[in-house]
């Protein structure tokens, strides 16, 4: 027999407004111990919200649209599940769509979700930013979340790609090297220009020689890592360290290093960027920086829930930083101990 929530009230030592009022979350001042009770008895007795009812009472769907250019992307699944496990602890569902990377069709993707009467949208991966005037004037809450246009937005979220670079580059000044090379992705993406960003200022901060001659620019891709490392390796002066911009690059320059004779744990260091799952399988282990993806999931959804809840219409930008994580292929397991703006930002 279906549990009701006059059953769970019972069970609890509540009454309903009281029960109702810990499963909703709601503003109305409950107890921490009868929540705590209502909660516990809740999932004791398989208890459900009758889901059809408080959409009719509160006129919402309890529902989220998400829209991605693509899923294709490493990293959108573990967009998706901060997204979802955030909302879904909120007591939301959502539905998925993807564009298969035709931003034409966005607004037709926000149409289809708002005709099924979704409370708010987050938009993945997105290099189209024309949704954000339509959504304000339909008055509709939304976050972005992995932005791919360049132009900061409210209630957006991407990653702290500046911070992620120098703590990279700062760990190889640290290490002693002086000639670090640069295989940067493509300049028309905005994270592309904010790792060579942090590049420059590590090396500002430790008062380190720029040569513009160790900066390359790549595709992304294996095989352009691998053609930009050779061009680096055969330079006269040659670094005696490699920073990629995403991890695909940096494997290309370790085929490229092992290729030319080179021990990339003694003869040359090589820093990734992304911490993809490739980088624990490839030899030498790859040193990296993560890539926050989940938390950027989660905080995109609260700044969703935020909107829904009344509390904040407009949210400034939110920058999440990842971590270094030091493997072999920097030829070093020290921590950078390097001075930097970086270091001393708030986390």
């Amino acid at each position: 027999m279906k549990v009701t929530l006059r059953d769970l009230a019972q069970a609890a030592g509540v009454s309903v407004t009281t029960a109702s009022r810990a499963l909703n979350d709601s503003d109305h001042a409950v107890s921490s111990e009868a929540r705590a009770r209502v909660l516990q008895m809740a999932a004791e007795m398989g208890y459900r919200p009758n889901v059809s009812a408080r959409t009719l009472r509160m006129d919402r769907s309890f529902t989220v649209g998400i829209i991605a250019d693509s899923i294709s992307p490493p990293f959108t699944t573990d967009i998706f599940e901060g997204i979802e496990n955030t909302l879904n602890a909120a007591g939301l569902s959502s539905f998925i769509t993807t564009l298969h990377n035709d931003t034409s069709l966005q607004k037709d993707a926000i149409d289809a979700l708002l005709s099924r009467g979704v409370d708010g949208l987050i938009i993945v991966d997105s290099w189209e930013s024309s949704a954000i005037p339509y959504l304000q004037r339909l008055r509709k809450p939304y976050a972005f979340c992995q932005r791919l246009f360049g132009a900061s937005v409210p209630n957006s979220v991407i990653a702290d790609n500046a911070y992620g670079a120098e703590q990279a580059v700062a760990h190889l000044l640290n290490a002693g090297h002086r000639r670090i090379g640069f295989i940067n992705g493509k300049e028309t993406y905005y994270m592309a220009r904010d790792r060579l960003q942090g590049y420059i200022n590590a090396h500002r901060r430790a008062r380190a020689l720029l040569d513009p001659q160790l900066i390359l620019p790549s595709t992304w891709d294996l095989d352009s890592g691998y053609e930009a490392a050779r061009e680096l390796l055969s330079q006269p002066h040659r670094p005696t360290a490699i920073f990629a911009a995403n991890d695909m690059l940096a494997v290309g320059a370790i085929y490229a290093a092992q290729d030319l004779g080179m021990d990339v744990l003694n003869d040359l260091a090589i820093v990734g960027y992304d911490d993809q799952p490739l980088a624990r399988i490839i030899r030498p282990n790859l040193t990296t920086v993560t890539y926050p993806t989940y938390d950027m999931g989660v905080e995109a959804a609260r700044i969703l829930l935020r909107q829904l809840d009344g509390k904040q219409e407009f949210m400034d930008e939110v920058a999440l930083k990842g971590q270094l994580v030091i493997r072999d292929s920097c030829g070093t397991r020290r921590a950078p101990t390097v001075e930097t703006d970086a270091t001393n930002r708030d986390s």
